[in-house]
């Protein structure tokens, strides 16, 4: 894998380089043992993916190097900001799975902001959350693929909600 930009810093591709090659023995690891871990860009360390997500300045480029979020978990996380939202917004039309598991501290409106982003879901997991009647009706308008709603130890919905599902 190669990247380049007519302004890197050439400290950051230093870097970029040196944890690339990195990457490399390790695949030629995996190689060597086929039973090991295959590595994909999921692995790369955080600064790594941060250099490589600021020299991606348009959404066509993320489809070009095939970053299609397709699983999304949110669960048990303390606060999902606006900012986590706008970017699910920009790049989550592919996600197909997500766990929202335990986002007590949400309501509604924001779970619904993240379903009006993700029209091919197909499996979510809305256990433990505040989703309502309304919240359901929205996931069903916006998330026509669904397949599987996990809705354990939501409190807030009645049998009404589920008749849109």
């Amino acid at each position: 894998m190669s990247l380049s930009s007519s302004n890197t810093d050439k400290k950051g591709m230093d870097k970029f380089q040196l944890i690339s090659k990195t990457v490399q023995e390790q695949r030629s690891t995996a190689d060597a043992y086929p039973c090991s871990k295959t590595l994909t860009i999921t692995d790369l360390p955080d600064d790594c993916l941060r250099h490589v997500h600021k020299r991606l300045e348009a959404r066509t480029v993320y489809s070009s190097f095939g970053l299609h979020l397709k699983s999304l978990c949110l669960g048990g996380l303390p606060e999902v900001t606006d900012y986590a939202i706008s970017q699910i917004q920009l790049f989550g039309s592919e996600v197909r799975f997500l766990w929202l598991k335990d986002l007590i501290k949400y309501p509604d409106k924001k779970l619904c902001l993240i379903f009006s982003s993700l029209p091919h879901l197909e499996v979510v997991c809305l256990s433990g959350t505040r989703i309502t009647d309304k919240g359901l009706e929205v996931l069903a308008k916006c998330c026509a693929s669904l397949e599987r709603v996990d809705l354990g130890n939501c409190q807030q919905i009645t049998d009404e909600g589920l008749k849109v599902l």
